[in-house]
Formats: C-alpha cells, structure tokens, sequence
C-alpha cells in the first residue's frame, strides 16, 4: 500500500496513518474492496484528497504513485528539492502533475522539500564518491545506504527520470556501468518491491 517504506504514499513526509480509497467510493464502488485500490495515506493527505478527484474523459487526472511513475508528470529541480509539473517538449504544462499538486500540497510543504533535498544531498555524495573511488566496497556500501535512507523517492529521479543525465549520476552511468546497475536495481527494489536482480537495461 506505501511501497516499501511504510510512509504516506502520496507526500512520503508522514507515516501512513489512513487507509485511502485511490479511487473514492462514492466515485466507483466496483473498487471498494480492489487490493491495489488501497493506499496508506498520512491523515493530512487523506483529508486534502477527500472530495477532491478530477477525472478527464472517464480517467483520473491525479497521478497514482504506486502504480505509475510520477516522474512522467512532475518534475524536480535538484538544486532545491522543489516539484512542479512537467512540462512536454512543446512546453505544455502537464495536467497530471498540476492536478497532482493541487490535491496533495503537502508535496510543496517546507519541511518535505528540505526532506527530499537532504534526500537529493546524500545520494549526489555517494554517486559523487563513486565516480571518484571506483566500483569498491566501500562506494558500493555508501551508495546502498543513500538508496536505503532515501524516504522521498528521488532515488527513482536519477536512476530512472531525466536526474540519470545530471552530474555525478551521468558520469557514474557513463563511467562505472556496473554500478550504475546496482544502483538502479537497488532503487528498483526499494521503490516498486521488485527484487534486487531485476535486469536493468
């Protein structure tokens, strides 16, 4: 229901404390008792969500963040762990991810921008140290641990979203393919419950 790290699946701040229905009752009550309909929720979210889901030709215009991948409709500006929407190469705003924000404001709120960017920190001087160090223990080690204590997600950005083309990640991508793959299994694993050994392309 909250991926791997038990917190609100929605702004990842705060532990889960609610059950959501993704897709309200009152809105389709064929996916009331749907597994993959539940999702832990902070109360915060739960709340903001509560009458609010904006459907476009019969589909949700929220992003659900367990079964799609948010970086297609938001994007993050690593220099200060801001999101906003993402914007196509025609330079439209994505509906999605404006939606997204709109609802769930907890995403925008201080405290879980300075989290994801203590997140982004950690995991740019781990990359960083690998590219230095080379593939050893100890950067495979570091890099293990960043992953491990990333609580937002943003791990997913550089491994998988356009982050895999920012400095260091590029350079670790380019330079050191093995651990590029471990890095982007690792994060695999920890943010879709996919196993470890995922083969990575």
């Amino acid at each position: 229901m909250a991926s791997s790290r038990n917190r609100c699946a929605y702004c990842d701040d705060s532990r889960g404390a609610d059950v959501d229905h993704f897709t309200p009752i009152a809105y389709d009550y064929k996916r009331t008792f749907l597994w993959e309909n539940h999702l832990w929720s902070c109360p915060e979210c739960n709340r903001r969500k509560a009458t609010r889901f904006p459907v476009e030709s019969g589909q949700p215009t929220l992003v659900d963040p367990v079964r799609e991948d948010w970086w297609r409709f938001l994007s993050l500006d690593t220099a200060s762990g801001v999101m906003a929407p993402a914007f196509s190469p025609a330079g439209e705003e994505s509906k999605r991810g404006r939606d997204t924000l709109d609802v769930f404001s907890a995403l925008t709120f201080e405290a879980v921008i300075e989290g994801r960017h203590r997140a982004i920190t950690e995991l740019r001087k781990a990359a960083a140290d690998a590219v230095t160090n080379g593939n050893t223990r100890a950067t495979r080690a570091s890099l293990g641990k960043a992953v491990a204590h990333d609580e937002y997600g943003v791990a997913s950005w550089f491994a998988l979203g356009p982050g895999k083309d920012e400095p260091p990640f590029r350079d670790l991508r380019t330079g050191e393919a093995g651990l590029w793959r471990r890095y982007v299994r690792m994060t695999v694993a920890r943010e879709h419950g996919a196993s470890a050994s995922t083969p990575v392309t």
